[in-house]
């Protein structure tokens, strides 16, 4: 008799892998868009067309602070590149 418990368990794992890059990728696409549109999400949704809600939720609440912390260190790098006058 076969085994059809690992038979029915490979498929799975293979959906669960290919859901999980396909997020992967799907958040990376969005905060490299942002990036490009200098953090503007409501082009960088238009840019993907879709809508900046649907933006904001295929990000996510991790995405959305990592989004932030990159805004965040990109312009204290580029205010401590420039001399500000006395």
């Amino acid at each position: 008799m076969v085994n059809n418990d690992n038979a029915e368990k490979a498929p799975r794992k293979v959906v669960n892998k290919l859901s999980e890059r396909t997020r992967n990728f799907e958040r990376t696409l969005l905060i490299n868009t942002a990036i490009n549109r200098k953090f503007n999400i409501t082009e960088s949704a238009a840019e993907m067309g879709i809508s900046r809600a649907t933006y904001y939720r295929k990000l996510g609440k991790d995405g959305l602070r990592e989004l932030e912390q990159m805004r965040e260190n990109l312009y204290e790098e580029a205010s401590s590149m420039i001399e500000l006058p006395e």
